[in-house]
């Protein structure tokens, strides 16, 4: 997949070291080409409606939006988690502390789409066996991301990111920190089509 990214590992390398102070970051990370080929790929997938809530009595997540997590082994996501993931180590071993292992690959992909005036998704946290570090990459649309301080979505903090940009969360195992921040989606005025990327433990042991 041909320039697929605009930024490089050591361009990427001070965004690591930022987050480590944070819960989550927008950083840019996709060409122009890259995206366009990316967004293309998800138009073509199928698609179903996510559930409308999640969890448990007094723990629900409403959620919003259509979903694929299924693709074929030629498919230009297995080809960019793989990339990212080459990518990101890449970044982190050039830092003198490295806040990611080589253990990071990403096994859990997901395509989702909103459709404008969508609920989007309420306060959660994702789930514990997501490890080191969660990418959401916008390919198309708007939404505003926030983290927060718990369910209730006490002292909400916006994420900027546009089309093209990716979304850097903290996950347990991040920097040898514990952080699984909550956070939410809102607002979706146009069409937003996320890749969600996530090295999950469980299915890699």
């Amino acid at each position: 997949m041909p320039d697929l990214f605009a930024a490089s590992p050591a361009q990427i390398a001070p965004y690591l070291e930022e987050l480590r102070q944070k819960d989550a970051l927008g950083i840019p990370l996709l060409s122009e080409p890259g995206r366009q080929r990316l967004l293309e790929a998800a138009q073509a997938l199928t698609y179903r409606r996510a559930k409308p809530y999640m969890g448990a009595p007094g723990r629900e997540v409403q959620q919003d939006f259509e979903i694929c997590m299924a693709f074929d082994s030629g498919s230009a996501f297995m080809e960019l988690a793989k990339q990212l993931g080459d990518h990101l180590r890449a970044a982190a071993s050039s830092m003198s502390e490295p806040p990611l292992t080589n253990e990071l690959r990403f096994n859990d992909i997901a395509v989702q789409r909103y459709t404008p005036g969508s609920a989007g998704i309420t306060p959660h946290r994702d789930f514990l066996q997501f490890r080191q570090v969660v990418v959401l990459i916008i390919l198309a649309g708007q939404g505003r991301f926030f983290t927060c301080d718990n369910r209730e979505g006490l002292n909400p903090l916006e994420v900027p990111a546009k089309p093209g940009d990716a979304l850097l969360m903290q996950a347990p195992g991040f920097g040898g920190q514990a952080r699984q921040p909550f956070h939410f989606l809102r607002d979706i005025t146009e069409q937003r089509v996320i890749v969600g990327l996530r090295y999950d433990a469980k299915k890699a042991s």
